[in-house]
């Protein structure tokens, strides 16, 4: 069994232990070993832009998760799209690209950069829980947007690699050389993922472009075994803890001391945490990542964008008086109470 690392940045690292898990012995043994001890249970969700901005994290439980216009614009090159039991699905061409936030050139509708920016001075982290099926190892890349717009007149970005099977892509948002003019800093208006340069069959499980406030949880190992590795599971079974599935990862090797875990890359939830080793496995410790609050505008709609009536025009279209209307053709008319009256 390969047990597949939380990415640290910009390298995702991956342990194998096969042999590990290979000698453990029966259950009622395993069992045996205590839960790793903790300082703390519950910890506050860290601050995510989509969370904040939008009222709605990218967690992949709607349909309008990635819903700039379904089909005009949050995909280029990708076939199959789908959204199945909280993950975001679909094949990619070679170079496909998935767009997170962009702006339309027009008035400022619904999830438009340039009605909810990204305050990239305060979201200073990226983090992608990402599975790629078909390529070992392929070329991925972040480019951003300072002008809203997708063109290279004001973009950056940076590169990073991505790997077969389950990771979390935890980045800092840094420009490199190379690739583009623009700092990550300011108001951010566009931000595009290229999952594979190479092409593969995409899922994600979740998006956070959050700021790093070093939510912690620390941990110390009841395992004497100095290979001890400390993992991560949704569903407390180890014996589902493949490339396929995305509800586990690895936190990193606590030996027989101690280890934090920085859950401010993770979304919320309930987390089992428990140690791995030669000896066995511990019983698990269960970990909450409190759910913050998601401010949504009831009425009017946040989503909603301004009139172009009032906010070009600077005169609503309710025919109230005759400048309401610019011109006519084959027709007599009049106003009569707010409502326009013809004739052809």
């Amino acid at each position: 069994m390969k047990l597949s690392a939380r990415s640290f940045s910009p390298i995702v690292v991956t342990i194998l232990v096969a042999s590990m898990l290979a000698s453990i012995t029966p259950a009622g043994a395993a069992e045996a070993i205590g839960a790793p001890g903790v300082n703390r249970r519950w910890v506050p969700e860290s601050d995510d832009y989509a969370t904040q901005s939008l009222s709605d994290p990218w967690d992949f439980r709607e349909e309008t998760d990635l819903s700039l216009a379904l089909g005009v614009g949050p995909s280029d090159k990708f076939s199959n799209v789908r959204i199945e039991r909280g993950k975001w699905k679909g094949t990619a061409e070679p170079l496909a690209n998935l767009r997170l936030v962009q702006s339309w050139n027009s008035l400022p509708i619904g999830r438009d950069g340039e009605k909810f920016p990204i305050d990239a001075d305060k979201y200073t982290h990226i983090s992608i829980r990402m599975r790629l099926v078909g390529q070992d190892t392929a070329a991925a890349a972040l480019s951003w947007y300072d002008c809203g717009f997708i063109s290279a007149s004001c973009n950056g970005g940076m590169g990073f690699r991505a790997h077969e099977g389950w990771h979390t892509y935890d980045l800092e948002l840094a420009a490199e050389p190379g690739r583009g003019d623009a700092e990550w800093t300011g108001l951010i208006e566009a931000i595009v993922l290229t999952p594979s340069a190479r092409g593969a069959d995409i899922e994600i499980d979740w998006i956070r472009i959050y700021d790093p406030s070093e939510q912690t949880v620390r941990f110390t190992s009841n395992d004497a075994h100095p290979d001890t590795v400390l993992i991560w599971d949704r569903d407390r079974r180890i014996g589902n803890n493949e490339d396929w599935n995305a509800n586990w990862g690895e936190i990193g090797t606590i030996g027989n001391g101690e280890l934090t875990w920085d859950t401010s890359s993770f979304e919320s939830g309930k987390y089992f945490v428990y140690t791995v080793s030669p000896n066995g496995k511990s019983t698990p410790r269960r970990i909450v990542i409190d759910k913050a609050p998601r401010p949504r505008v009831i009425s009017p709609t946040s989503l909603g964008g301004a009139s172009y009536d009032v906010a070009v025009r600077g005169d609503a279209w309710d025919f109230n008086q005759r400048t309401d209307v610019g011109d006519t053709r084959n027709m007599t008319w009049s106003i009569r109470s707010g409502e326009l009256v013809g004739l052809n």
